[in-house]
Formats: C-alpha cells, structure tokens, sequence
C-alpha cells in the first residue's frame, strides 16, 4: 500500500481520493517541509500548484518541489494535480530532471476523479 504525501490547500478534495491507500494531508508550504522532515520520503507526493492566497507560482507548489528536490526528498512517483497548467508543468519537469521516475500530470475535481496509480 502506498504512502502518499497530497498538498493542497482545498481539504474538500481529500474526500474524492481512491480509498485504501496511506494519505498524509498537507495544506502550505511550511506543512509540506515538516511533514518531510519529520517522516522521510513518502512513495508518491501529489501536489497542488495554487495553495491559496500569496501562496502561488513560486510561493507555492513550484516551491515545494524545487526543496524537496534540494533536499533530497525525490519519491518514485508524483502527481501535479492541479489546475494550472503552466505551474503544474513546471512542477513536472522540476521533479523529472531531478530523477523522479514517474511524473504525471492530472487535474482533479469531484467530477473527475483522481487515479493514484494507472
């Protein structure tokens, strides 16, 4: 079963996650990197781009992913499920030249569910 590390800032979306799996719920930046420090390297992290006010581009997601990568928090699957698209792109690529063996790219809602694992 896998461990999975989800930020976002929408706990509404928690609820329209697969069942089963082992799901850490972070909400900002600062939760991200705690729950990192704190617990190692989860087997997959799902981020969100847009983590609420102030907290976009480069003070959200994109952050993120670029300190988990400095700090050697490099997981063998992510997932950007966000929305925007440019950002989740960024976040994409930031973890695939890291060395992440499998990136994907899928946006979510309670209309389209996400799929952990394919």
């Amino acid at each position: 079963m896998p461990l999975i590390l989800f930020l976002d800032d929408a706990i509404e979306r928690v609820p329209f996650l697969r069942r089963g799996e082992v799901i850490h719920y972070v909400r900002s930046p600062q939760e991200f990197k705690d729950w990192l420090q704190a617990n190692g390297t989860p087997d997959v992290i799902s981020f969100d781009c847009d983590l609420g006010e102030g907290l976009t581009g480069e003070n959200g997601g994109i952050s993120c992913a670029q300190w988990s990568v400095e700090h050697g928090f490099l997981p063998e699957r992510v997932i950007v499920h966000s929305w925007n698209s440019g950002d989740a792109t960024r976040v994409g690529i930031i973890m695939q030249e890291a060395g992440c063996p499998i990136v994907t790219i899928r946006p979510f809602s309670p209309k389209t569910p996400h799929m952990w694992l394919d």
